[in-house]
């Protein structure tokens, strides 16, 4: 394989992965959190409010501080409780992600979030569906987009919001043996990794995956 340059095809489900020539999982974003100065029409005034600009980001997560949630959202009834979220998602994202933080308790099925279509800080939308917490549902768009999660009780706790990116491949790009070669794929869950010999055109799927430290795991590397 001297000075021959290799490339990499790669398949696979959905959500993410960082693909490092080595893959490695990329670690969560940071959002910017702006001053929490007003609420969101569908809601009461004393509804916790956390406004979030995640848009440099595509793939990152936001946990709040510890905060009781108060009040209703969206004419909830008057035993569930409300915190609300006003956030500029990137351009690339696909899907979101609301519930509370790993450590608290979070009984199943309790908590639910809505998404909140049209209006804006001063126009009201129309709430959308109940979606259980935890689980992901599909948003369009940076926006900036209005959302109220709401579960019975008020105890504190943290809460995430995650922002899953649609799939987002590199253009295609080659390296030397000896060199390492970073590549950022996002969108993914799991991957297969073949590689081929372009330089030769052997286009045969896995014709060199002698030279990859694994086809299957978190992390291989083209040797």
């Amino acid at each position: 394989m001297k000075n021959k340059l290799t490339a990499i095809r790669i398949r696979s489900l959905q959500y993410r992965v960082l693909l490092l020539l080595t893959l490695l999982i990329s670690s969560f974003g940071n959002a910017q959190v702006l001053p929490d100065t007003t609420q969101i029409p569908e809601c009461g005034i004393d509804v916790p409010l956390f406004i979030l600009d995640m848009s440099s980001d595509p793939d990152s997560t936001y946990t709040t501080p510890e905060v009781v949630r108060q009040d209703q959202c969206c004419g909830g009834a008057g035993n569930d409780n409300y915190v609300s979220f006003f956030v500029t998602l990137h351009p690339d994202v696909a899907m979101v992600e609301i519930g509370i933080a790993p450590g608290y308790a979070d009984p199943q099925g309790s908590g639910f979030y809505n998404i909140v279509s049209g209006g804006d800080l001063l126009i009201p939308g129309t709430c959308g569906i109940d979606i259980p917490g935890g689980s992901t549902a599909c948003i369009t768009g940076a926006g900036p987009h209005k959302l109220a999660y709401h579960k019975p009780g008020s105890n504190k706790v943290k809460y995430y919001f995650k922002q899953i990116p649609k799939p987002i491949f590199p253009q295609d790009d080659s390296t030397r043996v000896g060199c390492i070669l970073p590549l950022d794929i996002y969108g993914l869950d799991n991957i297969t990794i073949r590689s081929i010999n372009s330089s030769t055109g052997n286009t045969t799927s896995g014709a060199y995956n002698s030279l990859l430290s694994c086809t299957d795991c978190a992390t291989p590397e083209f040797e």
